[in-house]
């Protein structure tokens, strides 16, 4: 049934409404400085009657339709530019296409930051859809100086982090190994550091981010669950800025600038944690992380019409998720571990990739040519094997690269967009686990797709969009139809509702990630191509969303999702303590609801107060032949507070977050495993292989987590240079919350304890 809907809704597409008595007006504003698009822009054309008003969207393009023949004053403003006039023309049943270039005005730059904030928001939802900028990323304070995608991401609602470690998100039922995370179209397979506050995106360096969680258009495919979409900012083309900050955890470094004054430049960004300096041990914990991350960005305008940029990025992470151990009778581990440990893991990624984008001043269509390639390696159990001179007991590598091209044609009445994909990648694992032997291969795998996306308008109110993405999986051989829907209304009239929304798409995933389903806790993930004979592991998405306002300093939002997954494949539980690559077919099924909240008041002209609350309700079930089981990452219950004041150079910050306890599989003892294959075994001298009773999958679950930051921030501006000074604590009460139950060891992982924090950092500009 959620099929033959689908082909409804795409059928619905074909005709589109002849305007013959009516123009359009469509155009493009970017920043004359950067040359980057502006989003949220406001466009009024003014004339006889009443005017008519837009927005930019991400692309930074605008369209104005049903406009009648005559002459009209077209009036752009943003903040934080100068405004912008011109008159315009339209003729009966033409087209008018304007590119518009805004001059920054340094007399608003005091006001930027407060209206820049007050753009987005935690309640800007559109069926699974929530666009980000770094304004949203800095109101959710981490241990440093600088805001970070990562911290932000696990205050939304659906959006589940294990804990503080271990650089995974689960996106609503999905697990982290079915999320396509992209930065300027690179592919990146562990984005997240082994401290869950860090990403790859720091706010210095991200202009935009779509976060989907689902119900994503046909452009994004190859995924089950969910995508981020992160657009990385240009550098200025006018002026050298520089930033520079130290703390504890993460040290940062960020230069800018132009090298052809208006038409090239370029942003470098550098990370590095001292952590495993600063706090060797802290209230019984160790501290063994290092981690950090490189960034770069060439943007070059070619003439009027083409743009072309490079971005590279690497990233590393190293560390023991075992931070502190405790026994099941409450001993803990010592803090001198060593190299002995087999906890530590490693991983490491790079990608670096060119876009070409054209768009012609006197067509109206937008072409964009692309090329990437990028590489991850994760290992586990490194420092054992450095300190015997072993293999690691696990190791996963892929080496990958995308091609792309893209276009979008703005035809009269909608715009219609199409585009063609192919992604190559050699993966492989090596498995040394003792208790399973050696295991080692490398696969390639391939994925051609093309998709075709249209944009309908209906009435004055309502949006529809459709979508087709085709992909041919290899070495599946298969290939399988992705049809993708969206419906949004947005009422004209002024009132409580601001927009409504609803989503559905069918998604395939070729690649599978595999992980260790015992419990939460295993960070290791190795990717295996689906085989010719196997079902491609499908996801079918419904989402439908609200939001709405009570007055100017109260909005509200919530969304309800539906998430079936069939033909899974996931690990079979092993009796031996080891990973294994021995998979069951399974179906799954996510459906659960948000409910957001916040609120933004001005006390007095120099101090402000924002709030909010977000709750979200979800279960997940997978069902295999050995029966039904919740997986690893199935939250109940997950609440997010947040509450800053701001007064003058000053501000306060607290968070509080609390979520339900997640599954695990209890074991029900241990015995003695013979192999009697080889002829009968004298027990005597061969005691055989300790191997793990299993109870039933799933049927317990860890205690509830809850923990509270709190952050004291001051800056001081002054003409060309500011100086921020951060200073707080991660989990104040010092909260034991649980990471996960080591089920061979018996040991307990706990997350975090308190975590202090003071930063300090100078911006050059």
């Amino acid at each position: 049934m959620p099929r033959l809907l689908l082909v409804a809704l795409l059928l619905s597409l074909i005709p589109f409404a002849a305007q013959a008595q009516s123009g359009i007006v469509r155009g493009t504003v970017f920043s004359a400085d950067t040359g980057i698009p502006l989003q949220g822009a406001t466009i009024q054309l003014g004339g006889e009657g009443m005017p008519l008003f837009a927005a930019t969207n991400a692309d930074g393009a605008f369209a104005l339709r049903r406009v009648a023949s005559g002459t009209y004053r077209l009036r752009v403003t943003f903040v934080g530019y100068r405004p912008h006039e011109e008159d315009v023309t339209v003729a009966r049943g033409a087209t008018v296409i304007v590119r518009i270039a805004m001059t920054e005005d340094a007399a608003q730059v005091g006001d930027v930051v407060v209206e820049a904030e007050r753009a987005s928001g935690a309640t800007s939802l559109s069926a699974g859809l929530q666009r980000l900028t770094p304004a949203d990323l800095n109101r959710v304070p981490v241990p440093g100086v600088s805001g970070d995608l990562a911290g932000y991401l696990q205050t939304v609602p659906g959006i589940t982090a294990v804990g503080d470690r271990g650089g995974q998100l689960f996106v609503r039922g999905g697990t982290a190994a079915q999320n396509l995370t992209r930065l300027d179209g690179l592919r990146l397979y562990r984005p997240f550091h082994i401290l869950g506050f860090y990403s790859a995106f720091p706010s210095e360096i991200v202009d935009e981010a779509d976060v989907y969680t689902g119900g994503f258009p046909a452009r994004f495919g190859g995924r089950l669950s969910s995508v981020l979409d992160v657009r990385a900012r240009a550098g200025s083309k006018s002026r050298f800025s520089a930033s520079a900050s130290v703390a504890p955890a993460l040290s940062t470094a960020h230069v800018e600038g132009p090298l052809i004054p208006g038409r090239a430049s370029v942003l470098l960004s550098v990370r590095e944690s001292l952590i495993e300096q600063a706090f060797p041990s802290l209230f019984g914990q160790r501290f063994p992380y290092r981690f950090g991350d490189r960034f770069g960005k060439l943007d070059a305008l070619l003439g009027e019409d083409f743009r072309f940029s490079v971005t590279g990025v690497q990233t590393h992470d190293r560390g023991n998720v075992a931070g502190t151990a405790e026994t099941y009778l409450g001993d803990t581990s010592p803090l001198d571990l060593g190299l002995e440990d087999s906890s530590e893991v490693r991983w490491e990624e790079g990608a670096i990739g060119g876009r070409l984008a054209w768009q012609p001043r006197s067509l109206p269509l937008r072409i964009e040519a692309s090329g990437s390639r990028s590489y991850a390696e994760s290992v586990f159990g490194v420092a054992e094997a450095l300190a015997t001179g072993s293999t690691p007991a696990r190791s996963a590598q892929t080496d990958g690269w995308d091609a792309a091209l893209d276009g979008a044609w703005f035809v009269r009445g909608g715009e219609i967009r199409a585009g063609a994909a192919f992604y190559q990648a050699d993966v492989g694992y090596r498995l040394a686990d003792r208790f399973t032997g050696l295991a080692a291969d490398t696969v390639a795998h391939e994925e051609l797709a093309g998709y075709v996306e249209a944009e309908v308008p209906l009435a004055a109110e309502f949006t529809l969009e459709g979508g087709l993405r085709v992909t041919r999986f290899s070495p599946a051989d298969q290939t399988v139809l992705g049809p993708r829907g969206r419906l949004i209304w947005k009422p004209s009239r002024a009132g409580f509702t601001r927009e409504v929304g609803v989503a559905v798409g069918l998604v395939h995933q070729g690649l599978v990630g595999l992980q260790d389903q015992r419990d939460v806790g295993d960070v290791f993930t190795a990717y295996i191509p689906v085989q010719a004979g196997q079902p491609i592991p499908s996801a079918f998405h419904a989402v439908a969303s609200w939001r709405g306002e009570a007055g100017p300093a109260l909005r509200l939002a919530a969304e309800v999702f539906y998430k079936q997954f069939p033909d899974l494949l996931v690990a079979r539980l092993d009796p031996f303590p080891g990973f294994t690559t021995t998979l069951d077919e399974a179906n799954g099924a996510a459906y659960g609801l948000d409910l957001r909240v916040e609120h933004t008041t001005a006390l007095s002209e120099a101090t402000n107060f924002y709030i909010f609350a977000g709750y979200g309700l979800s279960q997940v079930e997978y069902e295999a032949t050995t029966g039904a089981f919740p997986p690893p990452h199935d939250q109940r219950h997950a609440l997010h507070l947040l509450g800053r004041i701001r007064s003058g150079d000053f501000s306060v910050s607290a968070a509080f977050q609390y979520g339900s306890g997640f599954p695990y599989t209890p074991s029900a003892g241990f015995d003695e495993w013979v192999d009697q294959s080889g002829g009968v075994t004298d027990v005597g001298s061969e005691p055989g292989q300790t191997r793990v009773l299993y109870g039933e999958r799933g049927s317990r679950r860890l205690p509830a987590y809850h923990r509270l930051d709190l952050w004291l921030e001051r800056t001081v501006e002054r003409p060309r240079v500011s100086f921020t000074l951060r200073a707080g604590a991660v989990n104040v009460y010092n909260r034991n919350n649980l990471f996960y139950l080591d089920l061979f060891t018996l040991k307990r992982i706990n997350q975090l304890p308190v975590f202090p924090s003071v930063g300090v950092k100078v911006e050059v500009r």
